[in-house]
């Protein structure tokens, strides 16, 4: 059995721009950083009764985003997005400081698909709903008990009420439709 807690600390920076190529088109493009962290913390293993200083390399990946808004009428306006996320960068998990071998993950790059409406029902209230679908970065070979990730489907809804020119209501509710995955223990199968 392995346990470990630990801290790290890390700096990224996001960009993006938005061009407005007409009066009714707003397209969106966005960029987040890696970012390299070390943690540093404690940590046993179990069966050889070790317990100490663990250290631990990881770089988040990069994401981009592209987004599109298109006002259709002065009331119906419809969105478009995708995300990828560079996780392919994510090819093992090595815990210096206990004697247990690195966890290979080899992950790979994700994708998020969305699109969905926004209707002004009136000056005050504006509905809106939403799908989307996530590609997981987790393959079936190296699913585990720790990463039980999966592709997965949203569905949303939502409305915004405008009380005053200061104060306005958000209220949003999303479910989420996750594919069941198998996870492959060695020695169990």
């Amino acid at each position: 059995f392995l346990g470990a807690k630990g801290d790290t600390f890390g700096f990224g920076f996001t960009a993006g721009v938005l061009f407005e190529p007409t009066d009714t088109t707003d397209i969106g493009i966005g960029f987040r950083s890696s970012v390299a962290q070390t943690l540093k913390g404690d940590g046993y293993f179990v069966p050889a009764a070790v317990a100490g200083d663990i250290r631990a390399k990881f770089s988040s990946p990069e994401l981009v985003t592209v987004g599109i808004r298109q006002e259709v009428t002065d009331q119906l306006s419809l969105m478009a997005g995708v995300e990828w996320a560079n996780w392919s960068r994510f090819k093992k998990l090595q815990i210096e400081g206990l004697p247990v071998p690195a966890e290979n993950f080899a992950w790979k790059d994700s994708w998020y698909f969305s699109a969905g409406a926004e209707y002004a029902y009136s000056d005050a209230l504006t509905l809106r709903s939403g799908v989307a679908y996530e590609k997981s970065p987790v393959p079936d070979a190296t699913r585990s008990v720790r990463t039980p990730d999966n592709d997965r489907y949203w569905l949303s809804v939502g409305a915004s009420y405008k009380f005053s020119d200061t104060m306005t209501a958000n209220l949003a509710y999303s479910h989420v439709f996750m594919k069941d995955g198998d996870v492959n223990l060695p020695g169990l199968n």
